[in-house]
């Protein structure tokens, strides 16, 4: 428990307080950011900051629990308020905003909006998820590509090729799974094994190979779909 209390205490130096946000270095892809206020860290933080919460309740350190309850509830409120915009008549999750004006429209397969469902930030029917989903899957999304025979998108680091780590985020989005399922069988990637990227009509992978924790996180996506929510 100190040390959880001890990174909170960290985590707190990023706070923003105009926004209730948490300010992020570097994305999830070990880039820096190129605005500080990134959505799915901050929801990430939302989600940890819970389970913090959950075993200070058990220890009966009410004080700390409602303050950790007070920052859960900002995040929440100010997601919804600075990270989420309307894009072609539609409110999304943008990727990341300085608070102000400016915002960026991405999707960092390491930290893959497509999993803000799995971190029960929303649900599936969410229609700003569903509306997000929909835009970076689509013709509007330059790392889309819509003719590939394997349709998971590319990003900053290969902007070619299909992200491996991308495929497990949408292997754990109920409104891919399915069809990240069938990708997944169309890519053979590494002699079977997870690559950081693949060609997106052969499934051959093109970078990141031995990606040894990338393999990890698959084997996870797949136990988590097809096992774990099987049994619930």
């Amino acid at each position: 428990i100190r040390a959880l209390e001890g990174v909170f205490e960290r985590i707190e130096k990023e706070y923003d307080s105009r926004t209730g946000l948490y300010k992020t270095f570097l994305l999830p892809s070990d880039d820096p950011a190129e605005y500080p206020l990134v959505t799915i860290d901050n929801v990430i933080l939302w989600r940890g900051l819970q389970n913090l919460r959950d075993i200070l309740l058990k220890k009966g350190k009410i004080k700390k629990v409602q303050l950790i309850n007070q920052k859960i509830e900002k995040i929440h409120k100010g997601i919804h308020k600075y990270l989420v915009k309307e894009i072609e008549g539609k409110k999304i999750f943008l990727w990341s905003t300085d608070g102000k004006e400016n915002f960026r429209l991405y999707n960092d397969p390491p930290g893959s909006l497509g999993t803000l469902c799995f971190y029960r930030f929303v649900d599936k029917d969410d229609p700003i998820f569903k509306n997000t989903i929909d835009y970076y899957y689509s013709s509007c999304y330059p790392y889309y590509f819509k003719d590939a025979r394997i349709n998971e998108l590319a990003c900053d680091h290969h902007p070619h090729t299909p992200s491996g780590l991308g495929l497990c985020g949408s292997i754990l989005n109920p409104l891919l799974s399915n069809a990240a399922l069938k990708w997944l069988q169309k890519a053979n990637m590494d002699y079977g094994l997870l690559a950081e990227s693949f060609d997106k009509d052969s499934g051959e992978a093109k970078t990141g190979v031995g990606f040894a924790s990338g393999c990890g996180y698959l084997a996870y996506s797949l136990h988590y779909v097809l096992i774990k929510e099987g049994k619930e």
